[in-house]
């Protein structure tokens, strides 16, 4: 009687933690089925699908995910849901049909940092979000705005292609040789938002442009990196800083 009385605390310490799991997905289960979500791959508590992703670069983790659970699929990363659309008419009807749905913005930690959730990329749905989208249409999507700029858009892609010509059209004796683009790419980014902008693209030095290209690639290594507090924000009231 002794020794089944010393267990006693012992086996409730373990059905407890197993019964508060259960309901927890139990709960879960009902909340999906009532709500009609879309198919989601089976997870863990807390961290959720975070571990079908640790594995592989993104892009591939999120394909493998899709071509095994389907077109569109709805995964947690801690206490985030995400909605993977992987086929064109999804896509479409996510951003015509339910734009709205779909129109707001996580407030990650990058987005504070870098752009105070201010800019037309990172701010939330709202009165600014919308200025910011009937500048950018009004003034640089326009029919208008684009035939203004199509001169400095087409200098500087024929600029490009001659390059390219000048460069590999000599091949010589050992064929086609490789031509490194990704700078090449970058200038004619630059220059045609430079254009865009200023409507001029002249005046500009390689060290102006070469610092630019720095902090453009240092914003898209940031912006890029995962931070453990972007799916568990209560970690930034603890403090908790990570790359």
């Amino acid at each position: 009687m002794a020794d089944a009385a010393s267990s006693l605390p012992l086996l409730s310490s373990l059905l407890i933690p197993l019964f508060l799991l259960f309901a927890s997905l139990s709960w879960r289960w009902t909340k999906s089925v009532r709500k009609n979500l879309p198919p989601s791959p089976p997870s863990f508590p807390i961290i959720g699908h975070l571990h079908l992703i640790a594995k592989l670069p993104p892009h591939r983790a999120l394909a493998t995910i899709a071509a095994a659970s389907g077109p569109v699929v709805l995964l947690r990363l801690g206490c985030r849901p995400i909605l993977l659309v992987s086929s064109a008419p999804a896509a479409e009807e996510c951003f015509t049909v339910h734009d709205l749905a779909f129109a707001n913005r996580p407030r990650l930690l990058v987005s504070q940092i870098l752009g105070y959730c201010t800019t037309i990329a990172w701010s939330p749905y709202g009165p600014h979000w919308r200025n910011l989208r009937r500048i950018s249409a009004v003034n640089l999507l326009s029919t208008g705005a684009l035939r203004t700029s199509s001169d400095s858009r087409t200098r500087v892609v024929r600029s490009l292609a001659k390059a390219l010509f000048i460069d590999g059209g000599d091949s010589g004796p050992t064929g086609p040789r490789r031509v490194e683009m990704k700078s090449r790419f970058f200038n004619l980014a630059y220059d045609v938002m430079i254009g865009v902008v200023a409507t001029a693209v002249e005046g500009e030095s390689a060290d102006e442009r070469r610092r630019v290209r720095e902090v453009v690639e240092e914003m898209f290594a940031v912006s890029g990196a995962v931070n453990v507090a972007d799916f568990f924000p209560a970690l930034r009231r603890l403090g908790w800083r990570a790359p």
